[in-house]
């Protein structure tokens, strides 16, 4: 892409050099800026299901759209309360609490609307800038290092309307301002567009792998194996030879709840402590929440290698937690249960895998039928029946997933990669768009 003829510096450390013809301007000397100040006393109870006006939250902003059919609603003397921040047909919001600096035009309104609290309303107060370029220069890094820079170490996540004004953006002529937010919502549009259908592909081989295991796991890897009923609704039919056992009659020892400590202490040499929230979404420990146990508390609840934990209570009910690889001693909390595999009857890794098919789902389902808690204690757990092959068997299926597995995460990996290099080029791409390192009067849009 080709740059402007001539630069100036700009003078500020984060903008760095801009065209020669573009100027810089503040918030305060161009834009009107309001939040919900002197509008007191809104209580939760008064917002309806249908009233006269919506009232908009930075929740309801979606990929710089107002969801109106989210927000809120409060009677029309609500609304009246204070016309300072009415909102009208193109004016740009962005949120001052919470996740900061989130950005969302107004387009469309279905009705009248006004502001919730966290988000500040603005409007150009002169000619100097349109409202569709703004929002880019918002959504930009130069916007978010200015916030970084001046934000002072608190811990506080607060844009204050005093630091915001104070922000100085860059500002082409007004012909320029139109096809720069014209180049941005196209080139975006498209990398989004890429970014979806990777994240569609990625969702497709998780769904892939999911078959796969649920396939091996309840049915084998040989498809010509004469079959039979198990007797046991959630698991269908499974290969003739195989046998249904309770998990009670597969283990080691009896299923066993943690240890119900506090554990503040981040001693390396006692075991550590560890809980649900220890375990990434890739099923590893983080090594970030390290906690520790003194041993003389956690002595009667040490794990081993192949140890899987169960969650018996909570947003995690149900899940399961292969214990492997991890370097040292550690002990579980007491909303865990820990199954110990006789290996003689049934590996870890095979019970492990069947954890995550669609027929351990379907038990899962089953007791939360029984029950309005949602709650699996030791004595569900015993209860439920699992089809286990012979053990040269299992450890053939656990090879194959293994294989298997590794293939889909590595592509899955892959893509996630495209994807973060995609999010940075378009983050890079509209920052240097806005700052005029880059010229777009004459790109073609196709």
């Amino acid at each position: 892409m080709k740059k402007y003829d001539s630069y100036k510096d700009s003078g500020i450390e984060w903008i760095g050099e801009i065209p020669e013809h573009w100027d810089l301007k503040k918030i305060k000397h161009t834009t009107y800026v309001k939040g919900r100040i002197g509008w007191q006393g809104l209580r939760s109870e008064e917002f309806k299901e249908e009233a006269e006006s919506l009232v908009v939250t930075g929740t309801d902003f979606i990929d710089g759209k107002i969801n109106w059919d989210s927000c809120y609603q409060i009677p029309i003397e609500r609304y009246n309360e204070d016309i300072n921040i009415q909102l009208r047909e193109n004016d740009l919001l962005i949120t001052k609490d919470g996740t900061i600096g989130k950005v969302s035009l107004v387009k469309n309104m279905p009705k009248i609307a006004t502001l919730n609290s966290g988000v500040f309303l603005t409007r150009p107060s002169t000619n100097a800038y349109k409202t569709e370029y703004m929002y880019w220069v918002l959504v930009s890094d130069v916007f978010k290092t200015f916030y970084d820079y001046n934000k002072s170490g608190s811990t506080i996540q607060h844009l204050y309307q005093y630091v915001f004004n104070e922000f100085n953006f860059t500002l082409p002529p007004t012909e320029e301002q139109t096809s720069i937010a014209n180049y941005l919502d196209h080139k975006t549009s498209q990398i989004n567009h890429l970014i979806a259908k990777k994240e569609q592909f990625i969702k497709l081989l998780e769904e892939e792998r999911v078959a796969v295991i649920n396939q091996a796991v309840t049915k084998g890897l040989n498809p010509n194996v004469p079959m039979k009923d198990s007797g046991v609704e959630w698991l269908g039919e499974i290969p003739e030879h195989w046998v249904v056992k309770r998990i009670k009659h597969l283990l080691s020892e009896p299923l066993k709840y943690g240890a119900n400590e506090s554990a503040e202490e981040e001693n390396l040499d006692d075991p550590r402590y560890i809980r649900i929230t220890d375990f990434g979404n890739d099923g590893k420990l983080k090594a970030n929440t390290f906690k520790s146990l003194p041993y003389s508390k956690a002595e009667n609840f040490l794990l081993v290698e192949g140890d899987i934990l169960f969650a018996r209570s909570g947003a995690t009910v149900g899940k399961t937690f292969f214990f492997n690889n991890y370097k040292g001693i550690a002990c579980f909390a007491g909303y865990l249960i820990k199954a110990s595999c006789d290996r003689q009857l049934l590996i870890p890794e095979f019970l492990y895998e069947f954890t995550n098919t669609g027929s351990y789902n379907n038990w899962k389902q089953s007791i939360f039928q029984q029950s309005t808690i949602q709650n699996i204690g030791a004595d569900k757990y015993n209860q439920l029946k699992i089809a286990i092959p012979p053990i040269s068997e299992q450890n053939a299926i656990v090879e194959f997933l293994k294989n298997k597995s590794s293939e889909i995460v590595l592509i899955i990996t892959k893509a996630q990669q495209e994807i973060e290099l995609l999010k940075e080029y378009k983050t890079a791409l509209i920052s240097e768009v806005v700052t005029g390192k880059v010229d777009v009067r004459n790109e073609i849009l196709n």
